[in-house]
């Protein structure tokens, strides 16, 4: 039957993807000039490592929080770090993610009938610090096998040695025992000016969840020197890594101790596409660098869509079992491919990017609010589309556009730009309906695809093709989803920003108070590739009547389509 086809199909789809993400993961990493990634990361490592030994009655412990949108690579980066640095790694990731450290996990979460406390992660800390000494002296350049094997889940330390730690230390009471055991122990085998260790933790919400995580970070700020310590995860709550006094009690009340700012400045985007110079790239290769990293392992285009799809919904194994509509599923489909400002101190904002594939783009310093975004990304685009058009039914649809408005009426998306956002919702719909009526359903990127200028003008108004201007006939468009940009009319009708929009499927909208041009939307006279076609320019208006549609067209006059700048401009 159909339906026995179909959950056959989902199952495989399923099965493929985590020898997938293996292959995936295990690519050459992408560095040097195109990934400044891995350069951020050791320059933040290093900064708090001084900072700590220099500043320790201002900071609590030497540990940072480190998020991104899920597929931006943060795993992957903490692989890489094997090849010049000392790590020690440990994943809390579920069954389906990669790596996996099963043993390790074990040993360092709380589980019924085992609770784990101060004086044992104390302990561990120690015998983990042992062990890289001891590892350092066998060999000082070989960081590279003693980290991998935290990475292949071996036990790299022995039990025994922790329990030995947690017998002289399961006494003590105060803060200053702590303190000197460590001091002790440090100033035999670390060495000032040597680069510290690494401990990461991967998935750290685990640790949140069972409440070790107090007691991970009060352990850690014994540790004068030799040690910073990483809690990774797409969680964006960075309070979750931060508990307040009343969460943590302390041996004594600290509420003046600062924390370490986070770190979430990857830069992976359009990885593939940077390192082919933006020359013949296939649609995969913008976005997420997850995407290209598939493809090349041998993903088809239907199952990456289908991945992406789950992605953005939060997880889900199968896209047709019945999905629960929220504001957060909601406005990340709609964000995906149109332009939707998610309110920065709103929770909402922590959330798409915790769990619906929104980036993180800045942090407040005092981590009460973040700017999440969906930059553009052809791949989330399409599943967002295909969700809408070919998933959902009407009263799915309309019950998504209810949670926007709600949104904009409780402050959670910006509500002085509604007029933009509006617009480009309509136009994103009104691709998605001509591509719909164009191109097959089992198409993988259906909603991708060029279609002709006059049949995405007909959604709107009646085209007489008698009256059509000559110079539109032959004339297509293509895109997806919208991106946001910013500079002057000049630099919106550039001839390379043009191509660019036409190679990864996304139209321009520009900056506010823009007085002639709103929207830019590339075209092209050949359907297969971008050929100099002349943008179509659209001017949004919060107002009707007659006297607001001569006012657009005066304005849009005055932008003449003769001032777009040669290709050598940019």
């Amino acid at each position: 039957s159909s339906s026995g086809v179909q959950k056959k199909l989902n199952v495989d789809r399923i099965s493929k993807t985590s020898p997938l993400v293996k292959l995936a993961f295990d690519l050459d990493y992408i560095g040097g000039e195109t990934n400044h990634s891995l350069e951020h990361f050791i320059i933040h490592v290093f900064t708090v490592y001084e900072a700590w030994k220099s500043l320790r009655n201002r900071y609590y412990s030497p540990y940072f929080a480190f998020f991104q949108s899920s597929g931006s690579g943060k795993s992957k980066l903490f692989n890489s770090l094997t090849d010049s640095y000392w790590v020690s790694y440990v994943s809390f990731a579920t069954e389906k993610a990669y790596p996996q450290t099963p043993v390790l996990k074990q040993s360092l979460l709380s589980r019924e009938g085992k609770e784990l406390d101060l004086s044992y992660y104390f302990s561990y800390f120690c015998a983990v610090l042992q062990s890289w000494n001891q590892a350092q002296k066998r060999n000082a350049k070989g960081h590279q096998s003693w980290s991998k094997k935290w990475f292949n889940d071996e036990k790299v330390i022995d039990e025994t040695i922790i329990e030995k730690h947690m017998s002289q230390v399961a006494e003590f009471g105060k803060e200053k025992e702590f303190e000197k055991y460590a001091r002790e122990l440090l100033d035999k085998m670390i060495d000032e000016t040597r680069f510290p260790l690494i401990i990461v933790f991967d998935e750290a919400r685990a640790m949140v969840a069972t409440g070790d995580f107090e007691s991970v970070r009060r352990a850690l700020r014994y540790f004068t020197k030799g040690v910073v310590a990483v809690f990774a995860d797409t969680m964006s709550s960075l309070c979750n890594f931060s508990p307040s006094p009343e969460a943590d009690p302390s041996f004594r009340p600290r509420t003046y101790m600062e924390l370490f700012p986070p770190f979430y400045q990857l830069c992976t985007f359009d990885l593939f596409a940077r390192q082919k110079n933006y020359r013949d790239c296939e649609i995969w290769e913008y976005g997420r660098v997850m995407w290209a990293a598939f493809k090349s392992c041998g993903m088809t285009e239907g199952d990456l869509v289908a991945f992406a799809q789950s992605k953005l919904l939060g997880g889900h194994e199968r896209v047709e079992t019945p999905i629960t509509m929220t504001t957060q599923v909601a406005i990340a489909i709609l964000s995906s491919f149109a332009s939707i400002e998610i309110t920065p101190s709103s929770s909402l904002s922590k959330q798409v990017v915790a769990g619906n594939m929104a980036m993180c783009l800045h942090v407040s310093h005092d981590r009460s609010s973040i700017i999440a975004r969906y930059p553009s990304d052809p791949v989330l685009a399409e599943a967002a589309a295909k969700l809408v058009q070919d998933t959902f039914n009407h009263e799915k649809r309309m019950q998504m556009l209810r949670f926007l408005a709600n949104s904009l009426t409780n402050g959670l998306v910006e509500r002085g730009k509604r007029g933009e956002l509006i617009g480009s919702l309509i136009i994103g719909l009104a691709m998605q309906k001509c591509q719909k009526a164009s191109f097959q359903k089992m198409m993988p990127f259906r909603y991708s695809q060029a279609v002709s200028l006059q049949a995405f003008l007909n959604v709107f108004i009646d085209i007489d093709e008698e009256s059509l201007d000559t110079r539109l006939e032959n004339v297509y468009a293509k895109f997806s989803h919208a991106w946001k940009i910013s500079g002057g009319t000049s630099q919106q009708l550039s001839k390379a920003l043009l191509k660019t929009g036409w190679d990864r499927g996304c139209y321009f909208l520009c900056e506010e108070n823009q007085e002639a041009v709103d929207v830019v939307i590339p075209t092209s006279r050949n359907a297969n590739s971008y050929d100099d076609g002349p943008p179509l320019l659209i001017q949004i208006k919060n107002r009707s009547g007659r006297g607001a549609i001569r006012d657009a067209f005066l304005k849009l006059g005055s932008a003449k389509l003769d001032a777009i700048k040669p290709e050598s401009d940019n």
